[in-house]
């Protein structure tokens, strides 16, 4: 089985092993250190040496301390790109209820997801056809439409108080609005 590595958990290996190495030069420095301290006579040159043995290790625990926030920093990054490539984004579909003889201003029910949402309410193929969109694979409940057909030169249309408005279509001389029982 191979496991294809991202640029991310490669650089993040190559700070890792870098990071290791400079821990070991600061590990033998302080042992170079301490036995400079434990000798019995400290001439000049043993105390230049101490001093530059000091400048040394400080200046590797700079650079210690830089090398591990790129390390903290990376991996924060690696999991992103982790997270990043997992993330499956949920496919919306589109479908459509189809009023197939609006003439008679009846009823419809259908089965639709529980997320279904109404996009638009229109007249296709000379049928009137409401559009919903949807997420694939969740539990579907009965939804109860309503054809109320209305003349152009009504003033106003009566709708059931139990129901609520999702859209409208003309035909001809015809408003047809559709409402959803609540």
């Amino acid at each position: 089985m191979s496991v294809e590595l991202t640029k991310e958990q490669i650089a993040l290996g190559d700070l890792r092993t870098n990071h290791a190495s400079l821990m070991q030069r600061q590990h033998d420095l302080n042992e170079q250190r301490y036995a400079l301290k434990a000798r019995a006579y400290q001439d000049f040159s043993t105390r230049q040496q101490f001093c530059a043995l000091n400048e040394q290790i400080a200046e590797l625990d700079e650079a210690l301390d830089i090398s591990k926030f790129s390390i903290v920093k990376l991996e924060k990054l690696a999991e992103a790109a982790d997270r990043a490539a997992a993330y499956v984004e949920p496919v919306v579909k589109i479908a459509r209820l189809k009023f197939t003889d609006p003439e008679h201003g009846g009823i419809y029910k259908t089965h639709m997801p529980f997320d279904a949402r109404i996009v638009k309410v229109g007249l296709y193929d000379g049928f009137g056809v409401l559009w919903y969109e949807f997420r694939d694979g969740g539990q579907k409940r009965e939804r109860e439409f309503r054809l109320i057909a209305e003349r152009r030169d009504d003033s106003f249309c009566l709708v059931p108080v139990s129901c609520r408005h999702v859209g409208t279509w003309v035909n001809g001389p015809q408003v047809w609005h559709v409402v959803e029982k609540a």
